[in-house]
């Protein structure tokens, strides 16, 4: 008699597949792999457990955004139906009841505003905008106030995984970086009205929540200057830009650095070129006295002036991007006389490893 074939299992996915390892690698992977209605179900789930009658109908029916990107409460509350121990500084009942209190004061805001008489139903752009920010917002400032117990929370991966516009992106960072001048005052300078306002943070914790802060404010100036990089150029510097820079190689972002190169098409006709070679961390800044500016042919710079062009190894290298990234080129020269590292020559070479950072026509 034949053996039967046994049949091979469907691989899990969704909320089957989710990695119970850690607590934040659970987190992590509700936030960024799964299906934002698999998360909601979670959540929508207990909420049916815990209320009932009115009470029930109230709590689901807040603005979806309460369910779809709190990835947090549908986290604890797979975690305890696998009956793991709560790692330090976390609560269920503690986390749903703070969960549930925003989501009825939510779902409240929507009853009222739906009572409202409107003439039109269609949202305009910016009040779309608007919308995203605050989801945004809203998320970011769940992290916070769970500090220092927050899950792992990368400012600049966020805003990348919802496709946040430069100014919604602007919005955040001059909300938080006015947060963090503050926090600087508290830590440096020792304002006694901020020290008196933080009395609930010991010194080390003050020290603990401006790093905090900054890493925050730090990688959302990142994110707006690589949507500044990849902003669109509505017409070439010249007819054959595109063909020249068909086939050159370049890296086009860089996570390590947190980089995004700028429109290639935008070099040709320039006459200052800013690059970084990741794999060796040098930073290259060339010149040019042609009356057409940088041409380029293959993989390799025409028409750059060996003499005043130079390159240099970074030993601060986020230091090092952010002045080139943000200053003049006058002081981006005075920056590098500082420098303790050898300036060599360039040899006008791009490929796999170089982030193309910025050009100017001066």
């Amino acid at each position: 008699m034949a053996k039967r074939k046994m049949r091979k299992a469907p691989a899990k996915t969704g909320i089957a597949a989710a990695p119970y390892t850690t607590f934040n690698d659970l987190n992590n992977y509700l936030r960024t792999e799964t299906d934002r209605k698999d998360v909601a179900g979670v959540i929508r789930n207990q909420i049916r457990q815990d209320f009932s009658g009115d009470e029930l109908k109230l709590m689901l029916n807040a603005p979806d955004y309460f369910y779809h990107f709190n990835a947090l409460p549908a986290t604890v509350i797979l975690w305890k139906q696998q009956n793991l121990p709560m790692p330090k500084g976390y609560d269920f009942d503690r986390t749903m009841q703070s969960f549930y209190e925003e989501l009825k004061e939510g779902a409240e805001k929507k009853v009222v505003e739906s009572a409202k008489p409107t003439d039109r139903l269609i949202k305009t752009p910016h009040e779309l905008m608007k919308q995203k920010t605050d989801k945004f917002f809203a998320e970011v400032e769940y992290v916070i106030d769970l500090w220092p117990n927050h899950p792992k929370f990368n400012m600049y991966n966020e805003m990348t995984l919802v496709s946040l516009s430069a100014v919604s992106a602007r919005t955040v960072f001059d909300y938080y970086e006015r947060i963090l001048d503050e926090l600087r005052e508290l830590v440096e300078k020792k304002t006694p009205d901020l020290i008196e306002a933080y009395d609930h943070l010991s010194v080390k914790q003050r020290k603990a929540y401006y790093e905090f802060m900054r890493e925050l404010v730090g990688d959302a100036k990142k994110y707006i200057l690589a949507k500044k990089a990849t902003r669109a150029i509505r017409t070439p510097r010249v007819r054959t830009a595109d063909r020249q820079v068909a086939k050159l190689q370049y890296a086009k972002t860089s996570d390590e650095f947190k980089l995004t190169s700028i429109n290639p098409m935008s070099i040709i006709g320039s006459v200052r070129l800013y690059v970084f070679n990741t794999k060796t961390r040098t930073v290259s800044e060339y010149l040019t006295e042609s009356p057409k500016g940088f041409q380029m042919k293959g993989t390799t710079l025409q028409g750059w002036d060996k003499v005043k062009s130079r390159q240099t190894k970074l030993r601060k290298p986020d230091e090092g991007l952010n002045m080139v990234l943000t200053k003049t080129p006058t002081a981006i020269g005075k920056w590098w006389t500082t420098l303790t590292t050898k300036t060599n020559s360039c040899n006008g070479r791009i490929n796999n490893d170089t982030i193309l950072l910025r050009v100017f026509d001066r």
